[in-house]
């Protein structure tokens, strides 16, 4: 009964599963009810469409529902990687590996995270992205824009 845009499509076939779909790319970014809040007052702030206003704060809605029914209770695959990342400055493995990492276009901000801490703690660090040349940065429609963009992220 909260929701303003969804509360027709909630019943409609497939909602779940979109919602489902949606909760989890927040958590691989690192999105969380807060996050959402924030995004909702700089939508708002610039006056953006009442529809999409209305879907980020029936997400937000939903999200926060989530959180303070789970708490920390649940755990996703995603919700490790900060835990990962705190951790790995204690492996001496670490410190003395020579890690390839091959098979992405891009990263997640979480797994972003834990590759900039391996290349902080690794004694060498590899990574593959598949790009023709740097100039992929400046064309959005490149085949591969993602991976120079993200080459252009390890480079700063």
């Amino acid at each position: 009964d909260e929701f303003s845009l969804f509360r027709q499509a909630a019943d409609k076939r497939g909602f779940t599963e979109e919602v489902e779909q949606l909760i989890k790319e927040f958590s691989q970014y690192n999105i969380n009810s807060e996050a959402l809040h924030e995004v909702i007052g700089k939508l708002e702030g610039t006056q953006a469409p009442h529809t999409l206003i209305s879907k980020t704060k029936d997400l937000q809605l939903i999200l926060q529902e989530l959180e303070q029914q789970l708490g920390d209770t649940y755990v996703d695959g995603d919700s490790f990687f900060p835990v990962l990342v705190e951790q790995l400055p204690n492996s001496e493995k670490i410190k003395q590996a020579h890690i390839y990492i091959d098979g992405f276009t891009a990263f997640t901000v979480r797994e972003f995270d834990i590759v900039k801490q391996l290349i902080a703690l690794a004694e060498r660090v590899t990574i593959v992205l598949p790009f023709e040349n740097e100039q992929d940065k400046d064309d959005d429609q490149a085949l591969f824009y993602r991976s120079a963009v993200m080459q252009l992220s390890f480079s700063k």
